[in-house]
């Protein structure tokens, strides 16, 4: 292993809510309460919303999503390409961890 590897295995894991929403967002784009609730169910403990708020800002500062405005003119928040490569590289990274403890 490399400290490169170390480096990204980090960007994947560190923050369990970024981790979360783009789990979720990788089914559907959502609004942000639709965000805030899926993350809810997927993590079993709800997110305050100071954490949602912080949770999307980290996601638009890292490219993870895009907002566009629905019919209603709402905001949408959709994965980017990027986005969902970190949740390909997020669920691969599961699935080893996941192999290794016979789970």
């Amino acid at each position: 292993m490399e400290f490169a590897d170390l480096i990204e295995i980090r960007e994947l894991v560190q923050y369990q809510h970024v981790v979360a929403a783009v789990a979720c967002l990788g089914e559907r784009p959502m609004r942000y309460g639709e965000l805030g609730t899926a993350i809810s169910e997927w993590t079993g403990s709800r997110i305050a919303d100071g954490e949602l708020t912080r949770t999307v800002r980290r996601l638009e500062a890292g490219g993870l999503v895009k907002v566009v405005p629905d019919n209603d003119g709402h905001r949408l928040f959709m994965l980017t390409p990027e986005g969902h490569n970190r949740r390909k590289k997020a669920a691969a990274l599961g699935k080893v961890l996941r192999s290794w403890t016979g789970d």
